[in-house]
């Protein structure tokens, strides 16, 4: 701040500097990809319009959750968390606080199909999440000697439970679900899934 010939205070301009986040994508680079469902599938317009109504009321998990998914670099027990916590916090909105098994266990109950084929055993995996939630949280050290590539299956469940969940409170139709669960990359989680349980 400096002072004007006339006594009034005047804030010095500065120059902010900052990464550019934003990147272009090499089409011809990224995998070929079979889309989950199609505008179809979701209802047309209806389907966004009911959507987008649900994606407002859980903006903040929504962007929490999303932006895992997209970010380009994020440690593997980071992106885990969030989105342990992400869903802790959507089911914290719908019915208030609970214990994290309790989270979770209304969240399968909400999901059913695929969830329920995702994880058979739904109690070992639900204890499973809350102990690595707690152990993330905690910075407990019993989740850093498990491998990373099981947090990385477990943590595409978590993400898996949450858009299911949300795609089940916009009423998407039962087809959504079922093209979810006859995908390629979800039925390719749910082996790698198989081995931990």
């Amino acid at each position: 701040m400096r002072q004007g010939p006339n006594g009034e205070a005047i804030r010095d301009a500065f120059t902010l500097r900052a990464e550019w986040a934003v990147t272009a994508v090499d089409e011809s680079k990224s995998a070929n990809r079979e889309m989950f469902f199609t505008l179809e599938d979701l209802g047309g317009l209806t389907g966004i319009a009911r959507w987008l109504a649900v994606a407002e009321l859980h903006r903040s998990t929504l962007d929490r959750m999303m932006a895992t998914h997209y970010a380009r670099k994020a440690y593997v027990a980071d992106r885990y968390l969030n989105r342990l916590v992400s869903l802790e916090a959507f089911d914290r909105q719908e019915h208030g606080t609970a214990g994290y098994k309790t989270v979770l266990q209304r969240c399968v109950a909400l999901a059913g199909k695929p969830i329920t084929d995702l994880v058979p055993d739904h109690d070992k995996w639900t204890t499973r999440l809350k102990n690595d939630r707690n152990a993330l949280a905690h910075h407990l050290s019993q989740l850093s000697r498990r491998a990373s590539s099981d947090q990385l299956f477990l943590s595409d469940s978590a993400y898996w439970l949450y858009v299911i969940c949300l795609l089940r409170k916009a009423n998407a139709p039962e087809r959504v679900f079922e093209r979810i669960g006859q995908n390629q990359q979800f039925l390719f989680l749910m082996r790698r899934l198989a081995k931990l349980f």
